[in-house]
């Protein structure tokens, strides 16, 4: 067996050979930093690469709670690497809507999309290059936690829990039995998607047509699937990374005629990762052992040590903002009824609803704003 420490000399070196291979000798390069793992080893590896033409640029918000600002600019002052904060207002985010659905082949789900097409925009005339951190995720796997896992377990060797009526158990007294409780609600295939969309039921009563998903791809994984890990991994890296991280990024970079590369994707350095020994990969449910490592010897351990959520984009900006401006224009009964894809009166039902306060239709409400958008601005042609 290889040492760890021979393991992280060599993952260093192939990271600094990848920077090096996907940068620039003339012109600005720009590094989307959000201040988690995966970025903060690309600005560690800008450092060891002795790149000098690179700006960190964050994406911040004026919610704090989401605001990964802070976060980013230690990261940045410990490695000397110059550092952007940009913050777009709600009318800058309103005022780009339609370009953004402008920009997609599709319709999309993912509110990130937003921020980085403002950013690429604002910046694409100073910067010749972007870099993305997305790509480590498949090489390394993603852990399920405790209650994942053993709600997964319960639905491979139990199935006739589905039978139970969970959604009238009570909730709020254990974070163990309401993450239970939801996993076998769900459908076991949908385990690991954080997307709160439309339930089959809701579809069939919107569309007039029960839909199938047991062909689909999200459903054939589930079924190759033979634990937790591999099923969320397979979930975040097969499924939404290639539909949305990895498409945001370059739509919005192509729509505004720039390039963006993803140094993670090096062939040489995913090669190395796809073959660590399992416990440099994760252990015990913590991921990313090998990146954690590298990140304690470069960087303090207040830095490293902060935990790390998601990127967040405050939805409200497009869905509240000037009183529902978006909403009312896009999603209103004679541009619904024009479209015909969804019943009128029913999708109306739940726009009401949404802007009456229930907060939890918001990604619902969402990606019919984004499909109706889609379709008025003449994409129509391409479905």
């Amino acid at each position: 067996d290889v040492p760890p420490e021979e393991l992280l000399i060599r993952y260093e070196s192939l990271l600094v050979e990848s920077a090096q291979k996907h940068s620039i000798k003339t012109g600005k390069l720009g590094l989307f930093l959000s201040g988690g793992k995966d970025s903060s080893v690309l600005s560690i590896a800008v450092k060891l690469a002795g790149l000098d033409n690179v700006e960190a640029i964050t994406l911040g918000f004026s919610d704090r709670s989401i605001d990964e600002g802070e976060d980013a600019r230690h990261v940045t002052k410990h490695l000397g690497i110059p550092f952007r904060l940009m913050r777009f207002s709600e009318d800058e985010y309103l005022s780009k809507w339609t370009d953004v659905v402008n920009s997609l082949g599709q319709p999309m789900g993912d509110f990130a999309v937003l921020p980085v097409y403002a950013a690429i925009g604002a910046l694409g005339d100073e910067f010749k290059l972007f870099w993305d951190g997305t790509g480590s995720d498949s090489s390394f796997g993603i852990p399920a936690t405790y209650q994942e896992a053993l709600g997964w377990w319960l639905n491979r060797s139990a199935p006739f829990l589905k039978r139970f009526p969970w959604n009238l158990f009570p909730r709020g007294f254990s974070y163990t039995a309401d993450k239970l409780i939801s996993i076998l609600h769900g459908y076991a295939e949908e385990q690991f998607v954080s997307w709160n969309g439309w339930s089959g039921e809701e579809i069939s009563c919107l569309t007039g047509s029960k839909p199938d998903f047991s062909s689909s791809y999200l459903y054939q994984i589930y079924a190759e699937c033979r634990t937790p890990i591999e099923h969320k991994t397979r979930t975040l890296c097969e499924v939404w990374e290639p539909e949305n991280a990895y498409r945001k990024v370059v739509q919005s970079a192509n729509s505004q005629a720039s390039v963006v590369r993803f140094p993670f994707l090096d062939n040489r350095l995913t090669q190395f990762t796809r073959n660590l020994p399992e416990n440099q990969r994760y252990f015990n449910r913590q991921n990313k052992i090998l990146i954690r490592a590298l990140l304690a010897k470069h960087l303090p351990e207040h830095i490293v040590a902060k935990p790390k959520g998601s990127f967040m984009f405050p939805k409200q900006y497009i869905l509240n903002g000037r009183n529902f401006e978006l909403i009312k224009r896009y999603l209103s009964d004679s541009v619904i009824k024009n479209h015909r894809l969804v019943d009128a009166k029913i999708a109306g039902q739940y726009v009401k609803e949404y802007m009456q306060g229930n907060k939890n239709l918001e990604d619902r409400i969402w990606i019919l704003l984004m499909l109706h958008t889609w379709l008025e601005i003449g994409k129509v042609g391409r479905i």
